[in-house]
This record gives C-alpha cells, structure tokens and sequence, in this order.
C-alpha cells in the first residue's frame, strides 16, 4: 500500500479529496464506451474467486466500479482486460 500511496501522492493532491466520487458521478452526466465492455468481462476475469463468480457476488460491483473510474480518470488507456 505504501509504494500504491507514493505512486498517486500528486494526482491525489491535484484531484483533491472525492475524486474518486466525482469521476463515477461524471459518468451518470455521459456516455462511457468502456461500460459495456467490463460489463461483459466481469465475470470472466476471477472465475473461480467467490467474491467475482456470480453476478452478485460481494466483488462484482466494487471492480466495476473501479475499472470504470479508472477508465475515465486515464482516457489514454482507457480500459483493457
């Protein structure tokens, strides 16, 4: 966690506090064209982890919602399985 915490100091600092928030919020506001796509993925990332192997499982929505900030917060990359 600490190499995680030094590698995102500054886009932490210039972002300020509910970035996170904020880019899941900005998606509701327009379309995303990564969505559908880890939509389908999702499910087939971790099959065989409890927390990923259903539809509702604990983890699905959490990665979702991960992949998807991490999707609009870098445009460049956008998001690869």
């Amino acid at each position: 966690m600490k190499c995680v915490n030094c590698h995102v100091k500054r886009t932490k600092r210039v972002s300020g506090s509910g970035y996170y928030k904020r880019l899941l919020a900005s998606k509701k506001d327009s379309f995303c064209p990564a969505e559908k796509q880890i939509g389908l993925d999702l499910l087939r990332t971790l099959p065989n982890n409890k927390y990923y192997d259903k539809q509702n499982a604990d983890g699905i929505d959490q990665l979702r919602r991960v992949l998807l900030a991490f999707s609009l917060h870098n445009k460049e990359i956008g998001y690869c399985q």
